[in-house]
């Protein structure tokens, strides 16, 4: 007996050795492992009990991030939405300058090509939340260092919702001092969002192509040309915005069709950019009848030349004489043979030549001989 009491007190005394040790190994990774618990049950989380488990992951600290960082590499909308959250949190009770803050900008700037596209718009829009209330340039240069490595890393998605999210956050950093330093990623992501299936998206993303940075990359700005015809009327009243005075990017005759568009905002606009290029009242009315689908319409145009002794019916006849109606064509040939203030000989041997309808041609070369033919007996 006297042997196996010592043998039992031996064991006895290395397991109570071993549960102090677990114990204590418990207590050390006590934080991590609640902020495993935690955020577990974060992403988990619907609307209902979405902020009980933010408030228990927050009262963790920083010692969260790691966890809920790497939660944000799941392609899960309401698990990273529900991370976003706490993270908005934990940046709303640091404060911007807060050394914690930065070193989460950092944290999410170099894992940010890792994320699921999920993931990379919640860190997108933390960063947003970063400069929420203050300019970038007024804040720490951390931050602004971040947010333009993140759009440079952002340009190369192909997500549309990671594209929508990037071009907010450089809606917020355009102001930045060190925004040169990502003008090429910056102009590549702009490019993509004019291009973006959501009609919000592309609206923002014609926004910035008018932002100094690009004001004259006409090469950007033609980009916008196409949403001029857009099927969402939003999309084309900020494409006239955004073009509309641009004569060097968009000429009258792209614009005149919306003289006739569906939406009257979109009318009215067009004919503010109009105005501006100098066209007056009755050049309004001229665009309005020859850009019309009707053909009818458009050969009031040669009647109102006609008449109206103010204007030169050089354009407007030569533009009448490539009409696609045979009709409007022939009236345009005559009414070029029968005006006497500018000499459109030459378009009359060109329509003789080349126009797709005899009867045209053969219009045009009457006149065009007829004009010779005066010229010859000419003192």
């Amino acid at each position: 007996m006297g042997r196996i009491f010592p043998f039992r007190v031996k064991h006895f005394l290395l397991l109570l050795s071993l549960l102090i040790v677990l114990a204590g190994i418990g207590w050390w990774q006590r934080t991590p492992l609640l902020a495993w618990y935690y955020v577990r049950g974060l992403s988990g989380a619907e609307n209902e009990d979405r902020e009980t488990w933010v408030t228990r992951v927050v009262g963790l600290d920083s010692a969260a991030v790691p966890a809920l960082l790497a939660c944000l590499r799941r392609d899960n909308p309401q698990a990273c939405g529900n991370v976003q959250a706490a993270l908005v949190h934990l940046v709303a009770h640091w404060g911007s300058s807060d050394p914690r803050t930065q070193e989460l900008a950092e944290k999410v700037t170099e894992s940010f090509p890792g994320l699921s596209g999920s993931g990379q718009q919640s860190a997108l829009a933390l960063v947003i939340e970063f400069f929420r209330g203050q300019t970038p340039a007024a804040g720490p240069p951390t931050l602004a260092i971040a947010a333009e490595r993140m759009l440079t890393a952002a340009a190369q998605a192909k997500e549309p919702g990671v594209q929508a999210r990037a071009l907010a956050l450089a809606e917020v950093i355009m102001e930045a001092a060190t925004l040169s330093s990502c003008r090429d990623s910056l102009r590549g992501l702009v490019s993509a969002g004019l291009k973006n299936p959501d009609a919000e998206t592309r609206i923002r993303a014609v926004h910035l192509t008018l932002h100094e940075t690009f004001r004259e990359d006409n090469a950007l700005r033609a980009q916008v040309a196409p949403l001029l015809h857009d099927s969402e009327t939003s999309v084309r009243r900020a494409a006239v915005l955004g073009v509309g005075m641009a004569e060097q990017i968009v000429t009258e005759d792209e614009l005149l069709p919306l003289l006739h568009d569906a939406d009257a905002e979109v009318r009215r606009l067009c004919e503010g950019a109009l105005r501006g290029r100098g066209l007056r009242d009755d050049h309004l009315k001229l665009a309005r009848l020859i850009s019309d689908a009707r053909p009818s319409a458009r050969l009031e145009v040669v009647d109102y030349l006609l008449e109206a002794s103010d204007l030169e019916p050089g354009a407007w006849l030569r533009r009448l004489s490539q009409d696609p109606s045979p009709a409007v064509r022939a009236a345009a040939v005559r009414a070029a043979a029968a005006q006497t203030r500018v000499d459109l000989s030459e378009r009359l041997r060109d329509v003789a030549q080349s126009d797709s309808s005899p009867t045209v041609r053969q219009l045009a070369g009457h006149y065009y001989q007829q004009h010779r033919q005066a010229l010859a007996l000419r003192p």
